[in-house]
């Protein structure tokens, strides 16, 4: 100890407490940050044939990842410019015809190298070329982390090469100089490639630019020879701008970090390190921690995160231009710069406020206007240094709209993306998991994924990956755990942004993948776990081995892997306790999956996905028109991009603006910002939205591309069709009142020529999807028409029939409920009724609602709330919804119709509480009800009176009052008057099916009965005429169908 003391301050303390990882973790990161260590740099080799396209794959990767592009061919005409000594002797040496000697090539790179040590990595580009390079180099310099190799057939780069000729003016590109240089490479460049063995990292050339840079992009990130770019964001705004309340609601809903110097000192003051030792002396005697410090501690809390951190909030940081340059110069650049303005009064009103209850010394008058003078001087400037990297938030609204606004605004630009929606699926061997995680996947669009698809994928493709893994299994060897993550990895990343969630079928069956999936990739939201017996699932597998033919179909094979199934899978079950949701599979497969359905819709862990319907037509189509009309009549929202930049133009937001100058300069608006729009107007919509219909888009292929490959696939495309005449005739006649300047024969002819070449393929590649509708009618006829399609179809569907029934204790209302359900087949709902259920078949819900009644505790809000909507919408096709004793105060009401649907009727039955009070007591002679007593029968009143009454009167006309001081039979009867009167409820039709052989008359008696009794009389062949008569979309497919020959379904 005492020779430790004898080196002082040149002496670094490691707590060497923890697991080993974590300390060598500190050494490294300490002896790095100190300057005594540097890092070996990351170099990959990156060789190919001429025309494999390794070039252009180097200028995305190093664009993407911030690598350093390096070509010995650039760097040796960059000397030649400069003119420096080097440059003169190989200008030299070329003249003469010489080759350049390669310890100039090797000293080049190694001081752009040695130059740049801070870069993440370098691309060496087509190079080492032949194998006394490649020894030399990594003799003399650093050797290859990874050798790229683009592969691809010699015949293809022929081609490619002579294609480029045409266009290039490279005097190599001609079919003698391309077989010449294809002979060299096969000569000594293979030779190099071969070398390196297993660094070497093949990629398959053959495809498209963006597909080969995405094969890769993901094997570089999976083999951990690239990380993405920290996603830094830095946060400023002046004292009192709400920027750490917003850091935080952010930091949790994105999973993102929040990191804030002052949070960074404090820690290392509180753990007595050596950097926390310094700062407090600086600090004692009223000096500044220096910035290296700072930014050390910033760096070294971003190297230390999680591999999976989604991004970094810096708050309140940088506060001066010196910090920011040096940040980005030693650390990484930021991505985004949030600045959340707000006039000077307003801070200083907020900060005196908190000031009366803060305890703070600086929330004072003098110090505010000190702080505000300091931001203003030195923190201003640096927002204007960051320039198009600013999002800028006006943050003088509540906490809740400036959240809102931010969060569109990183959305919409592709910062932050919503945490992805993993649901681990397991269950044991023929528990049913894969076929419920089928029928999933289609209903709600999610991905379902599985480890043994996608091996088998790799396998096929015979990919690095795949013939690796091939190799091992032929040795009897499993798959290392890390190939695994690392496919589901690619796989989740690689999905379109727009996928909902993933099923992850099967997996983890180990509690070391469980932890390392969460640890390096994202944690799950849910885990579902199809429970049964092990007699049943024996029962079932040996029923399926009579006819797979599957080797492990077997008695010894089965209980082998149930006995691994309760080893090793089981605990990870336990391990995820209150995630996990337990689905009982004993049940038929639609029966399992009416409970797994209910269960997900009802902890919102699925959305049903929403309901896009794209609208097209010619100019003067009257789609707009028809928009309008649905939306309201089916609480569709309507959608136009053009209203919604409008919208951003007049509010001025930093979109609005950009848009602005964009057309002022006559530049199109970026099919981005238009897709953001379009995004954050749907992402925002109310969560009971039936359906959006987007006007007027897409208007060419790439939009409907994009939209569906990032937002959501459209479920239907309305197509008004008209000829061009007739829309040229309504333009012009409307350009007579409308003063559009765009009303003209000109203009009108140019906008048919666009939409004739750019918006009909549109409508071709969307195929069956397409309803076409003729909108040569009237209005109303076309209107009809259009509504009988989307109907006929299930796009559209009415709002389902909610009616709450209200009424004080003892009303009478569940005696009512029973009788109208019985007789119109309604659906009767009581909370009361689904929690019990909940508690009897005790699901998760059903134990945490247990839990807390047992504390005496309310059964939040939201569970109430999240059981009714997955009862109402597991049974949408029913007549109609009876909603017993609910809402039984103003925030449910209100809640409710936000969140689910609003009521269409409200049944109160109206009964004076004296009578009430009778009914209940009589009652309470023979129920054996704790609350059937006079002192909690008035407390009922009570509550009913204070809670209950002000929601009837909050549904206003909605409500139909019945007097319920009647026998049960009299209200009943009027009740049930006043319902069908209304059109809230119909009597069910009254059906008569006509049966009988060819020839026994039926059709004859049928006219007979139906002119004597005004019946409507139907005929399916009838009905089948009328749509081919009047050639409707139905007409032609039946007619299609009829004449190849085939049954209607």
């Amino acid at each position: 100890m005492p020779v430790v003391g004898h080196f002082g301050d040149k002496v670094l303390r490691i707590e060497s407490t923890g697991p080993i990882d974590q300390v060598y973790d500190k050494v490294r990161n300490s002896l790095v940050s100190e300057g005594i260590l540097k890092p070996v740099p990351n170099i990959i080799f990156v060789l190919g044939g001429p025309g494999s396209g390794k070039g252009t794959q180097c200028v995305r990767l190093a664009e993407e990842f911030k690598l350093t592009h390096l070509s010995t061919g650039d760097l040796l005409r960059a000397e030649l410019e400069k003119g420096s000594e080097i440059g003169k002797k190989c200008g030299d040496l070329m003249k003469e015809g010489k080759i350049v000697p390669m310890e100039i090539i090797l000293g080049l790179l190694k001081t752009v190298i040695s130059d740049h040590m801070e870069t993440p990595g370098f691309l060496i580009d087509g190079f080492p070329r032949a194998m006394d390079q490649a020894i030399e180099f990594e003799k003399t310099i650093f050797p290859a982390k990874k050798v790229l190799f683009f592969t691809c057939p010699l015949e293809t780069l022929e081609k490619r090469l002579i294609e480029r000729g045409k266009t290039s003016g490279r005097a190599d590109d001609n079919i003698d100089t391309i077989r010449k240089r294809f002979k060299t490479f096969q000569e000594e460049s293979l030779p190099v490639v071969g070398h390196f063995g297993s660094r070497v990292l093949q990629i398959e050339s053959t495809g498209t630019v963006d597909q080969v840079y995405a094969d890769v992009k993901s094997r570089l990130i999976s083999e951990k020879i690239v990380k993405p770019i920290p996603n830094i964001i830095f946060v400023l705004g002046g004292p009192g701008s709400g920027k750490g309340t917003q850091c935080v609601r952010l930091a949790k809903e994105f999973r993102l970090t929040h990191l804030s110097t002052g949070d960074l000192l404090r820690a290392e003051l509180e753990k007595g390190s050596d950097i926390g030792k310094k700062c407090g002396d600086l600090m004692k005697e009223g000096k500044i921690v220096p910035m290296s410090i700072i930014l050390g501690l910033l760096k070294a809390a971003i190297n230390n995160s999680p591999e999976n951190t989604p991004g970094f909030l810096i708050d309140g940081f940088p506060r001066a231009m010196d910090q920011a340059i040096e940040f980005e110069k030693t650390i990484f650049p930021a991505k985004k710069v949030l600045f959340f303005n707000c006039p000077l009064d307003t801070l200083e009103a907020r900060l005196l406020e908190r000031g009366k209850t803060s305890g703070r010394a600086d929330d004072n008058i003098d110090t505010i206007r000190k702080r505000f003078k300091t931001f203003q001087e030195e923190s201003l400037p640096v927002v204007g240094h960051f320039g198009s990297r600013v999002l800028k938030i006006e943050s003088t609204g509540t906490v809740d709209e400036v959240y809102t606004t931010l969060k569109n605004g990183l959305l919409s630009e592709e910062i932050v993306k919503p945490v992805p929606n993993i649901i681990f699926v397991l269950g044991g061997p023929g528990s049913g998991k894969g076929t419920q995680c089928v029928r999933l996947a289609k209903e709600y669009q999610l991905t379902h994924l599985s480890t043994g698809d996608l091996l088998r994928a790799e396998l096929e493709k015979g990919s690095e990956i795949g013939k690796k893994c091939g190799d091992l299994m032929k040795e009897g060897k499993i798959v290392p755990m890390s190939i695994i993550l690392g496919l589901l990895k690619a796989a989740i990343d690689n999905s379109p942004t727009s996928t909902p969630g993933f099923l992850i079928d099967g997996f983890p069956r180990a509690m070391d993948q469980a932890v390392e999936f969460e640890n390096t990739i994202c944690p799950a939201k849910k885990v579902l776990f199809f429970n049964c017996p092990l007699e049943t699932l024996e029962a079932r597998l040996l029923e399926r081995g009579k006819t797979s033919g599957r080797a492990d179909d077997n008695i010894d094979t089965i209980r082998k892997r149930f006995k691994t199934f309760q080893e090793e899978s089981l605990p990870v079950v336990g391990h995820f306790g209150s995630r996990v949701l337990k689905i009982e599979s004993t049940g038929t497969v639609d029966q399992v999956y009416a409970d797994l359905k209910r269960g997900l819709l009802a902890e919102d862990i699925i959305k049903p996905v929403p309901n896009i319907i794209f609208v097209l037509g010619g100019p003067g189509s009257g789609k707009g028109t028809q928009c309008v009309r649905l939306a309201k009549e089916f609480r569709l929202t309507h959608l136009s991009t053009g209203d919604l930049l409008r919208a951003e133009l007049e509010k001025g937001s930093d979109i609005g603006k950009k848009c602005g100058d964009l057309m002022k300069e006559g530049k199109i608006v970026p099919m981005s910002i238009i897709l953001g729009l379009l995004k954050a107007a749907i992402s925002n919509s109310p969560e009971n939205t039936p359906g959006f219909l987007i006007d007027g888009f897409p208007r060419a292929m790439d939009q409907a591309i994009e939209f569906e490959k990032t937002i959501f696939p459209a479920k239907k495309v309305l197509f008004f069709n008209c000829p061009l005449d007739t829309l040229e005739a309504r333009l012009l006649e409307r350009g007579k009142t409308s003063g559009r300047a765009d009303d003209n024969i000109d203009t009108i002819r140019k906008r048919f020529k666009t939409f004739q070449e750019e918006s009909l393929p549109v409508v071709g590649h969307f195929g069956s999807r397409v309803l076409k509708i003729e909108s040569t009618g009237t209005v109303d006829q076309v209107y009809a028409d259009l509504k009988q399609g989307l109907l006929t179809e299930n796009v559209i569907r009415p709002d389902p029939n909610i009616i709450f029934v209200l009424g004080g204790p003892g009303s009478g209302k569940g005696t009512q409920c029973v009788r109208l359900a019985k007789e119109f087949r309604l659906t009767h709902l009581s909370t009361g009724d689904l929690l019990r259920a909940e508690l009897e078949k005790g699901s998760e819900i059903g134990k945490k609602c247990g839990d807390l009644m047992k504390e005496g505790k309310i059964v939040p809000m939201e569970i109430i709330l999240g059981l009714l909507k997955a009862s109402i919408l597991s049974n949408l096709d029913t007549p109609g919804f009876l909603i017993d004793g609910f809402p039984r105060a103003m925030n449910q009401a209100i809640e409710f119709e936000k969140s689910i649907f609003p009521a269409k009727k409200v049944l109160f039955f109206n009964c004076p509480l004296d009578t009430l009070e009778a009914r209940l007591l009589e009652r309470g002679k023979t129920s054996g009800r704790a609350d059937d007593n006079i002192d909690t029968i008035r407390k009922r009143f009570k509550t009913f009176q204070e809670e209950s009454l002000p929601v009837v009167g909050h549904f206003g006309s909605r409500v139909l009052k019945i007097e319920s001081t009647g026998t049960v039979d009299e209200v009943y009867a009027e009740t049930k008057r006043y319902l069908i009167s209304d059109g809230t409820l119909r009597p069910d039709p009254n059906l008569i099916f006509v049966l009988g052989g060819p020839g026994s008359g039926k059709g004859t008696q049928c006219v007979r009965l139906a002119k004597e009794f005004h019946l409507t009389h139907l005929s399916t062949g009838d009905l089948l005429r009328a749509e081919l008569e009047k050639g409707s979309e139905i007409g032609k497919k039946c007619g299609d169908l009829m004449k190849e020959g085939k049954l209607f379904q």
